[in-house]
């Protein structure tokens, strides 16, 4: 699909579920609560369910003439023979009362409304019957399934299906994700596993609801349309209607023991009396027989069984059974499951909507409480709660986004123990070619001073049940090492502590570093040449040990060369773990494709060619994002994703939202072929 459709069938998509979702729960909610009704009726409204039981139950008339002298006045519209042993009768009468008689002692057992009992309310309210006209019930809930088909399901669909070979991780779901792209991938996941079960439901309802949806079933499967009911004669004048227990003990021999019967009074003069029943040997609860009689002489209008019915029929009565869920165990489980994943849409539909459309979370306010000199060009700046509240947990590894004046936001890993709760530790070296960052940082942050920070926010964590970490440092690569060794220390956890410095002048926190308790852990190496540097990692990573895990933090030229000797001495890639302070440089510098840029708000259609990023071609196009470190690293140019397989190329996003795909990195990462984005 091409964006722009892709893009307006997104609107409808969303704002259909947003508008019209309140409507879809509720007929979801109150199908899954119908659905397991004849297993749970019994619990939920033992009495009357069942009678004694006798050998002799009393004639039908006589009980029928039982419920009249209960409902002296009211006309009876309906009686209903359950067929099991022990079953009342049912009788229904104009003014909504549904009676029970017990059949063995022709006396009225019980009385509630039509819609009374747990179940009937709950019936009563999906089908909407408690608005008076039955026809309006029927086309509001016709009309919510038809949404739900056509908009939700099978708009949902279209939206969903990937580009590519990309079926498999599209229908895979993610719960290590976090936030709206965990929800975002829950709702595609979910969505996809229920739709078969919904569009089921959903179709099997039209017919149900409209009568152009029956039509259409007929024509399709080329039946006739269904004959007319037939008339009664004309009554003589004051003759009244026949009992309808009278009248089925009549007609019964119509119907092959039938399970279910039920009567219908006529509605007015001319009318017939309807009887339908489901026979022995029906396949499902809803293969209904039918016969019409004469309302005053009992004869015998027409009669239609199951078996002998159209096509088109037997296919509306079995949709009925499946719409209901009366098609076996099997199929209400698989219904209750596919419905119950409404709800889950919903949720996840809304709160992706919302986050996607939520402000940026204001940064937290911090002040200068300390600035040290820890090494040559180096200083650590010592950050307290500008208000006194906690400041909030942070993982080993973690880093912040420190605000700076004209818009800057550069990102510093926390060197201080995660167990301290009162205040966050960074450092910052002093470059001779800063953009801002790093000179703003030295020249004019003051102690006392109050500064906004981002986070904190971690990319970089300690690996989950690893034996022994390596942590190998060079230069400012201290940083979030730090940390590590002080939780690693904390919790006697095994690990050892590689720091390699010019000299002793450029070993920052030196007096931490060499305090009692990393002795034997930590170890502080000088000037190495890039000989003696190979051989010395080549003794360090010469055997990978099963549970080890090596952390590297320096410059790309360090890390690169730590990588290669560990690669050749068979460390597996996952047990490698790399800080950039910048995005990847052998990513950024990977040759680049041109590719299209599709911007979803404004409907502009941009060529980005393959020497200059979306940034700058946004720029170019009067569309400014907000920018910072133009390094990959800060996120400030984060832009949601709407449609497009990313080229992630940055330091920012964790491998799960690289994974996720709904957000990039605008500054340096890339797109091949057609990239949309909420702009």
């Amino acid at each position: 699909m091409r964006g722009t459709k892709r893009s307006k069938l997104l609107q409808v998509h969303r704002w259909t579920g947003l508008i019209l979702g309140p409507l879809l729960l509720y007929m979801a909610l109150t199908g899954l609560a119908l659905e397991f009704r004849e297993q749970l009726k019994p619990l939920a409204e033992p009495a009357p369910s069942k009678t004694a039981g006798c050998e002799a139950p009393h004639a039908l008339p006589a009980q029928v003439a039982a419920a009249l002298a209960a409902q002296p006045g009211i006309a009876l519209t309906s009686l209903i023979l359950q067929g099991g042993p022990g079953e009342p009768t049912l009788l229904r009468f104009a003014d909504g009362q549904q009676l029970s008689v017990d059949p063995c002692g022709a006396r009225v057992i019980a009385r509630q409304p039509r819609w009374g009992g747990l179940f009937g309310r709950l019936e009563q309210f999906h089908r909407f019957r408690f608005l008076d006209d039955n026809q309006l019930a029927n086309t509001i809930a016709g009309s919510i399934a038809l949404v739900l088909a056509l908009l939700m399901v099978v708009g949902g669909l279209a939206l969903w299906w990937p580009r590519g070979q990309a079926l498999k991780a599209a229908a895979t779901l993610r719960p290590q994700l976090k936030g709206r792209a965990f929800a975002l991938n829950l709702h595609r996941v979910s969505g996809l596993y229920a739709s078969v079960v919904l569009l089921a439901v959903t179709l099997t309802s039209l017919p149900l609801a409209f009568q152009w949806a029956r039509s259409a079933l007929d024509v399709a499967v080329g039946s006739k349309a269904p004959a007319p009911r037939p008339s009664s004669s004309a009554p003589a004048p004051g003759a009244n209607p026949l009992d309808l227990g009278l009248l089925w003990e009549r007609g019964r021999a119509v119907f092959n023991r039938p399970s279910l019967v039920v009567v219908t009074a006529a509605r007015k003069a001319g009318d017939p009396v309807e009887v339908y029943a489901v026979e022995h040997g029906a396949p499902h609860p809803q293969a209904l027989s039918y016969a019409w009689f004469d309302a005053y002489s009992g004869a015998l209008l027409r009669s239609e069984s199951y078996a002998t019915s159209s096509l088109g029929n037997r296919i509306y009565l079995t949709a009925g059974a499946i719409h209901g869920g009366e098609y076996g165990l099997l199929l209400q489980w698989l219904q209750f499951i596919g419905v119950l994943a409404v709800p889950v849409l919903a949720w996840t539909g809304v709160s992706s909507v919302l986050r996607g459309r939520s402000k940026p979370v204001p940064g937290l306010r911090v002040r200068v409480q300390a600035i040290r000199e820890e090494a040559l060009g180096i200083k650590s700046f010592e950050l307290v709660s500008a208000d006194g509240r906690p400041l909030p947990a942070f993982d080993a590894g973690a880093h912040v986004g420190v605000h700076l004046e004209k818009g800057l936001v550069r990102q510093y890993s926390l060197c201080n123990d995660p167990a301290e709760r009162a205040r966050y530790l960074i450092a910052v070296k002093r470059s001779d070619t800063s953009r801002g960052g790093s000179a703003a940082m030295h020249e004019q942050v003051r102690v006392g001073d109050v500064l906004t920070i981002d986070g904190p926010r971690n990319n970089f964590p300690l690996a989950a049940g690893a034996t022994h970490q390596v942590l190998l440092a060079a230069g400012i690569g201290i940083t979030p090492l730090l940390g590590m060794a002080q939780h690693l220390q904390g919790r006697g956890a095994s690990f050892e502590l590689h720091y390699l410095a010019h000299s002793q002048e450029h070993v920052a926190f030196a007096e931490l570093l060499r305090q009692p308790r990393f002795e034997g852990r930590v170890h502080i190496h000088y000037s190495m040449g890039s000989e003696r540097l190979q051989q010395w990692l080549g003794r360090l990573l010469a055997v990978h040990a099963s549970g080890h895990h090596l952390y590297l933090c320096g410059s790309n030229r360090f890390m690169e060369a730590v990588q290669q000797v560990a690669a050749a001495a068979s460390w597996p890639a996952e047990a490698i773990h790399v800080e950039h302070f910048g995005a990847d440089t052998k990513l950024v510098g990977a040759p680049c494709e041109p590719f299209e840029l599709h911007l979803r708000r404004s409907g502009r259609t941009l060529q980005v060619p393959a020497d200059r990023s979306i940034v700058e071609v946004l720029d170019a196009a009067g569309v400014p994002v907000p920018t910072s470190c133009r390094e990959g690293v800060c996120g400030t140019c984060s832009t949601r994703v709407i449609e497009g397989r990313c080229e992630h190329r940055d330091a920012f996003l964790s491998p799960a939202e690289h994974a996720a795909g709904d957000r990039i990195i605008t500054c340096v990462s890339r797109a091949s072929g057609r990239l949309v984005l909420d702009l």
